[in-house]
């Protein structure tokens, strides 16, 4: 599974199914030349559920240039339950109460479907918790998306 999140200019970020092509994804989408592009992965390597997220240090190009020498390979490999402990309510109507773990800062991130950020929020280093406030938000499928220097999680959210 690999998803594609893509920002042109100071818009917000699109999220986009790659397709599987052998052992690699692919994606292809037009844009004008001198386009500002920012871009990060969310990926899931085999059937073990653990996702992996590269929204921490996203991709920067400007559209008809010659791409920069390869980064790093993402650093942070996430066990499950190594950063986020819980999310509840989920459905949740007002209130999402996170349970964290470690004792670095944490960056909250609540994503819509298209990849647009529609709430944040940073709790401090040692907080064992932290609530989002939902209630303004149509109901749907989000995503939390949780950082800390232990790496990065990311959670289904449904809002009723």
């Amino acid at each position: 599974m690999a998803l594609l999140y893509v920002k042109v200019g100071t818009g917000g970020y699109a999220g986009y199914n790659m397709t599987a092509s052998g052992s690699d994804f692919v994606f292809s989408q037009p844009q004008m030349a001198g386009a500002a592009l920012s871009f990060y992965f969310t990926y899931r390597v085999g059937t073990s559920g653990t996702e992996r997220n590269s929204s921490a240090t996203p991709h920067s190009y400007t559209v008809g240039t010659t791409c920069a020498p390869a980064q790093a390979t993402l650093a942070a490999t996430t066990t499950k339950g190594s950063v986020l402990s819980a999310a509840y309510p989920n459905p949740v109507t007002k209130a999402l109460t996170v349970e964290l773990r470690g004792a670095s800062a944490h960056r909250l991130t609540v994503t819509d479907v298209h990849g647009a950020t529609v709430r944040t929020l940073t709790a401090a280093a040692g907080a064992s918790t932290a609530t989002l406030d939902l209630s303004t938000l149509p109901g749907g499928v989000y995503f939390l998306t949780v950082q800390s220097g232990s790496g990065v999680e990311v959670q289904k959210i449904m809002k009723n």
